[in-house]
């Protein structure tokens, strides 16, 4: 027989979702002081979950005459730890602390010592147990979490004390110099630094358990009791530290994992307990091998323990590197643990198994290490026939068990062309984590039909490192005559301009010579016959330079071709990408109207600056009447062109296919911070800062506002300058993003702004963007001025210009496509009428231009803002107009210039100016 706990647990543990693991720990704990224990004792304790520093316990005390006491440790003494602790205690009646004929014992040690001592009975038993398993890991083989306390520790803690560990000492100052009332076993063994028994109560004295009569110290005795730190006198002194944690310590260690240590098992024998301890017994795993520089998982052996879980292993891998250290909860198979080892060898690996009272036992096996062979890949190198190579890279190789240094490798090299085999020729340098192997050699054929084996040279590498097996890899030598090798550029540009590109690059395989020894002719793909290009020469490359103007956009194939001596001339082809350098970019797909010009509105596109028009609509996807005036150095419309009146077309428009929207942007995240609705009458100038204002910006009366560069997110309320209004900014980019049909971007009145596009980022180039899915118009009215310079972008709304509005757009630093686009508008249809104008400069004046068409002189009339709704509703066979909030004189003017015009019977496209038929490039 031995000692047997009945546990009991309580609803706070059998409905807690990690019940299992709870309980599962206590057991293991519990069965551990039942393979230790072997008094024929059973113990009731109930478990429970509660708060506190981790657990806490309580039970009965039972009186047992001191001299009673003394003489059932006498006859219960197995050890000659039993009979050194009776000898500190005097023979006689009263205890030696305060003379007091009884001490307070545990009921379960003292029914261990042969007294007839019954629980409590019924759920409180010999005491309870409070745990706070909230605060605690729950199993040692689980994950751990630093911080928190072990739970197999602090449940030893509190059944040591139901069992008998305690003090009559507390923080009542229950002592200081002797207690009162009766002491309990542990006192009888309590002693200061100097041997002297010691009661003191006070935090800053010293207390030590000793068996011997004060001459050995086994363990210090907590002495703290302040409001914070409320420690039992009964547990282990471990204020902050500064010992290994232990079982029996007054303030548990996070993330420490105590056993039951020498001390604890020493108080639990001298106190009355009867124990026996187990010693694991390890089976050694059997010898191993590894390689140098890879990971392997090594058996570890297996173990037999009668005494209870957990078992914490050690191993110590023989090399110097960190243990591994984890936990079992069952005996048997230790399974394997991975480990890397960087040097070849032979490894004394130590497994220790240390078990929950702290006995244990080590055995050892040994790993030898061997050194990997290296793993190479070849390469393929160019050579020149007659030259030098120069340090070419033969191959590469990586050593598996890690970079050693340079001098333990070793390389030769055959070049296959009958020289024979170069010991040690090839050089060996580390780059990164890749070994290469160079060499340097003068093939004196070049590759070819008349030289057998040279198509290509195999080039043989035997590499050599210590002891491993060499490593041979096949490489190989391509040897030419010294051509250049050429290189095609894409090109990207716009038409009309002259551009000067680099359309190839090449390298001389013969080394670079003089300038003058190459030439290169460029065919530019357009028909236009070939021209000479210019040559320069940077960091080891040559680059073939050019100049030329397409005369019509589309993709083109540059084919260069460079002479070099006599050597066989070296041909490159390209792609030149060429777009419409567009001005006006209207997207509406089908509208008829979409460009519509009436009155003396006047739309002028300056040097290669295009307008497109997508609209298939037939007969009016473009309309010029009255006195408007339309010019450009190039006209593209999808469907039909009609004029009327006096109206004047420059040049007569292609009908051409559409374009794609070229930018396509959406919407950025809107910027931080976020601001209000602005409502500017002020004449004190105002500056504001770029962020997402919710409400708009509106700027009247004779204020001025200066936007700081950044991005303006208008969420809702749109822009609107009037009166004498003047927004003014640079690097800036206005973002329109309407919550409703009246949140536009409008200028009336004298209002004006001047703007200039940012200058980085995926928005480069653009200087005002109205949200994509938003057909709320843009309006310029009255005598306002809008000035922008780079690009405006609407890619689904109308941009509506009347009154004496004008518009301005000049070329900015470009948008971030190939090629950029610097100044223009791009939106899905316009308007312009009354006296109107809208003039767009889409290049910069330093470049060159094939054409400049001249533009027409403005005449007065009068009339309504926005007339392009009302056109569109007017038109037969369109099938709806667009909101509008078009004057009525507006509509009458739209009416008058559409119902003037008839379809033409026959011919499609037909219209009063001559128009020409293109294929779509």
């Amino acid at each position: 027989m031995a000692l047997v706990i009945n546990a009991t647990f309580d609803s706070s543990i059998t409905n807690d979702p990690n019940a299992a693991a709870i309980e599962g720990t206590i057991n293991r704990t519990i069965a551990a002081y039942e393979n230790l224990i072997t008094d024929n004792v059973t113990v009731d304790i109930t478990f429970q979950e509660g708060g506190g520093l981790g657990g806490s316990s309580g039970g009965l005390l039972y009186f047992i005459k001191y001299a009673d006491y003394r003489s059932a440790l006498v006859s219960h003494a197995t050890t000659a730890n039993d009979n050194t602790a009776i000898a500190s205690l005097p023979v006689q009646t009263n205890d030696p602390i305060n003379n007091n004929s009884q001490i307070a014992v545990r009921s379960p040690l003292a029914r261990a010592l042969g007294f007839n001592a019954p629980n409590a009975g019924g759920a409180a038993g010999d005491g309870t147990i409070t745990l706070n398993t909230a605060i605690c890991n729950l199993d040692r083989t689980s994950v751990q979490d630093a911080s928190k306390y072990d739970l197999q520790a602090v449940t030893a803690h509190e059944i040591d004390e139901i069992l008998g560990f305690g003090s009559s000492l507390d923080a009542a100052n229950n002592g200081t110099p002797v207690p009162t009332g009766m002491v309990r076993p542990d006192d009888l063994f309590r002693y200061d630094q100097n041997g002297a028994r010691s009661y003191s109560s006070t935090a800053t004295d010293q207390a030590y358990f000793s068996i011997d009569g004060g001459t050995t110290d086994l363990a210090r005795f907590n002495q703290t009791h302040t409001a914070a730190y409320a420690g039992d006198y009964g547990d282990w002194y471990s204020f902050f530290g500064g010992q290994t944690p232990q079982v029996q310590d007054a303030f548990n260690t996070p993330g420490a994992t105590a056993n039951l240590d020498a001390a604890e098992l020493t108080r639990l024998d001298v106190l009355g307990y009867s124990l026996v301890l187990n010693v694991p017994q390890v089976t050694a795993a059997a010898d191993q091998t590894g390689v140098e520089g890879a990971a392997k998982a090594f058996n570890l052996g297996s173990f037999t323990d009668p005494d209870a879980a957990p078992w914490g292993v050690t191993v110590a891998w023989g090399d110097g590197s960190s243990n591994t250290s984890f936990f079992l909860n069952s005996a048997g198979s230790l399974g394997s643990k991975p480990h890397k080892y960087a040097e070849e060898g032979s490894y004394t690996v130590t497994v220790t198994v240390n078990d929950f009272t702290s006995q244990t036992q080590s055995k050892t096996f040994q790993v030898n290490v061997s050194d990997p062979a290296v793993i190479a890949t070849g390469r393929s190198i160019s050579a020149v026939e007659g030259a030098s190579t120069g340090s070419v890279v033969l191959a590469t190789f990586t050593d598996p068990g890690g970079p050693e240094p340079i001098g333990d490798y070793s390389a030769d090299v055959n070049w296959g062309d009958g020289s024979g085999t170069q010991v040690g020729a090839g050089s060996i340098v580390f780059n990164g984590s890749t070994f290469e192997v160079h060499g340097v050699h003068t093939y004196a054929e070049e590759s070819g039909p008349e030289h057998p084996g040279s198509q290509p040279y195999v080039i043989t590498v035997t590499i050599h490192h210590e002891s491993a097996p060499m490593t041979v890899v096949a490489s190989s030598a391509t040897v030419s005559d010294p051509s250049v090798v050429a290189v095609g550029v894409p090109v990207f540009a716009v038409n009309c301009k002259t551009i000067t590109v680099s359309p190839a690059t090449f390298t001389d395989p013969g080394g670079p010579e003089s300038l003058n020894d190459y030439s290169a002719s460029i065919d530019w793909g357009d028909g236009t016959g070939s021209s000479v290009g210019s040559i320069s020469y940077a960091g080891g490359v040559f680059t073939v330079n050019g100049a030329h103007a397409y005369a019509s956009h589309g993709n083109y194939t540059i084919t260069t071709t460079i002479d070099h001596e006599s050597s066989v001339p070296s041909v490159a082809t390209s792609t030149a990408t060429i777009k419409d350098d567009l001005g006006l970019l209207l997207l509406d797909p089908t509208a008829a109207g979409s460009l519509l010009v009436t009155g003396n509105g006047n739309v002028v596109v300056t040097g290669c600056g295009a307008v497109v028009v997508d609209s298939n609509a037939p007969y009016y996807a473009a309309v010029v009447a009255q006195n408007g005036k339309l010019s450009a150095s190039q006209i593209h419309v999808g469907g039909g062109v009609s004029t009327w009146g006096n109206a004047t077309i420059n040049p007569t428009a292609d009908h051409d296919a559409a374009v794609p929207d070229p930018l396509g942007l959406g919407l950025p995240t809107p910027p931080s911070p976020l601001f209000g609705a602005v409502n500017d009458t002020r004449s004190v100038p105002l500056t504001l800062s770029p962020g997402t204002y919710l409400g708009g910006i509106h700027v009247s009366g004779n204020a001025t506002v200066t936007l700081a560069p950044g991005v303006y997110y208008l969420k809702g309320g749109g822009l609107s300058v009037s009166g004498n209004g003047v927004v003014k900014g640079s690097d800036v980019l206005i973002i329109n993003v309407p919550s409703g049909p009246r949140d536009t971007i409008t200028l009336s009145g004298l209002g004006q702004l001047n703007l200039t596009a940012l200058t980085s980022g995926p928005y480069q180039g653009v200087v005002v963007l109205q949200a994509p899915a938003s057909s709320n118009p843009i309006r310029v009215t009255e005598n306002a001025k809008l000035n922008l310079t780079g690009v405006a972008y609407a890619a689904h709304a109308a941009v509506d210009i009347s009154g004496n509005g004008r518009v301005t757009i000049n070329p900015g630093p470009g948008t971030a496509t190939l090629p950029p686009i610097d100044g223009a508008l791009i939106a899905y249809d316009l308007n312009v009428a009354d006296n109107g104008v809208l003039t767009i400069n889409p290049d910069s004046p330093s470049l060159a231009m094939a054409a400049t068409p001249a533009s027409g002189s403005l005449a007065a009339s009068t009339g309504a803002a926005d007339v392009h709704a009302a056109a569109i509703a007017s038109l037969a066979g369109d099938g709806g107009a667009r909101n509008s909030s078009a004057s009525v004189s507006g509509e009458i003017m739209a009416q008058a210039v559409l119902n003037s015009m008839a379809a033409p019977a026959t011919d499609l496209w037909l219209t009063t100016v001559p128009l020409k038929s293109k294929t779509s490039a």
